[in-house]
């Protein structure tokens, strides 16, 4: 069932799926179109009757299918908008849900580890004045900067991620620890700590699925995430089950699902010495990614394309790929993740 109440659309049907189309917002069932709302005429019709509340959810609406389209300028500049409204409205649950999109849409942006510590410096009166969890919020992505800069360790690291998320649990802010402590994979990764990389990747599928609806538009991300780091283990058979698995749940239409997955089986196929068809996946995964503007999953794409190459024996190539990340990762600050691509490149050599 489907009904549109005031300035709120209510999604009642099972497989539901909602997407941007230019500025309309699509709402699909079982792959068929049911409704279809221009966003602008709602934003615009709702901050004029005063409903400050009601603009900021319907920007936030638009910044959450650009989302998924990768198309992380337009994101970001929807949910900084929100997060204003939301924060002049005084709803700090709404509040602190707008900031984590705000710090984690500059940071997929591939923004210098200077603009984004600029953009906490601005939010941090803001936390001071919305209470312990906003302020336990900035603190946590400060840690995660500082850690990506290679300015402070994995403990201190980790300490700051799960005093926010006490006071997450607190609130029963289920979605938000999934956001927080989806960094602890990274870091794993980062430190070369394999097994504590794929032990954090499981964890964050049985919480995704212990989330319930408000994480279900992740789960396939986080299942890929599963196979990718499999992969990284050699494991090829297990990693095409659990894409099998992703594949069944995706959309089509989340450009950036659609990429990890098509990179992970990529490898995937390259393990099991499949060149033709890993090769394919490949290509697909990079017509997808064309035009899109988000440096993180340019990155993963270009990342898991250096272990495919590796794998098929193009070792020249994988390894350009592996100099061209460091390069730029050290060019935007982020001296750990350059550290971890050139320790890469050195295993190649």
């Amino acid at each position: 069932m489907l009904k549109q109440l005031l300035n709120t659309l209510y999604v009642q049907a099972q497989g539901a799926y909602v997407r941007l189309d230019h500025e309309t917002l699509k709402l699909e069932v079982e792959r068929e179109l049911k409704l279809q709302v221009p966003l602008t005429s709602q934003i615009s019709f709702v901050g004029t009757a005063g409903d400050t509340v009601g603009a900021a959810r319907c920007v936030r609406a638009r910044g959450l299918v650009a989302w998924g389209a990768c198309r992380t300028a337009v994101a970001r500049a929807a949910y900084e908008r929100a997060y204003a409204l939301f924060r002049d409205a005084g709803v700090a649950s709404l509040q602190r849900d707008a900031m984590d999109v705000v710090i984690i849409a500059a940071a997929f942006a591939g923004a210098h580890v200077d603009e984004v510590r600029r953009l906490l410096d601005g939010l941090r009166e803001d936390a001071a004045a919305g209470g312990p969890l906003l302020a336990a919020g900035v603190e946590a992505a400060a840690a995660r900067v500082q850690y990506g800069a290679g300015e402070i360790d994995r403990r201190q690291l980790e300490r700051a991620i799960e005093e926010h998320v006490l006071l997450l649990r607190e609130t029963g802010a289920e979605v938000g620890i999934l956001w927080t402590r989806n960094y602890l994979s990274v870091a794993a990764w980062l430190e070369g700590d394999a097994e504590g990389e794929l032990r954090a990747v499981r964890e964050a599928v049985v919480e995704h699925e212990r989330a319930g609806a408000g994480a279900s538009m992740f789960l396939a991300n986080a299942i890929a995430r599963v196979a990718t780091v499999l992969c990284r283990h050699g494991d090829a058979d297990a990693a095409l089950e659990e894409l099998a698995r992703a594949r069944a749940i995706a959309h089509a239409d989340d450009v950036a699902d659609q990429i990890e997955l098509d990179a992970a089986e990529a490898h995937a196929r390259a393990l099991r010495g499949e060149a033709e068809e890993a090769r394919r996946l490949l290509e697909r995964a990079h017509r997808r990614a064309a035009g899109i503007d988000m440096a993180f999953t340019v990155n993963a794409l270009l990342y898991a394309e250096s272990a495919v190459l590796a794998a098929l024996g193009d070792v020249e190539v994988a390894r350009t790929l592996l100099a061209r990340l460091a390069a730029d990762a050290e060019a935007r600050g982020a001296h750990r993740f350059a550290g971890r691509y050139r320790r890469d490149l050195a295993e190649l050599a």
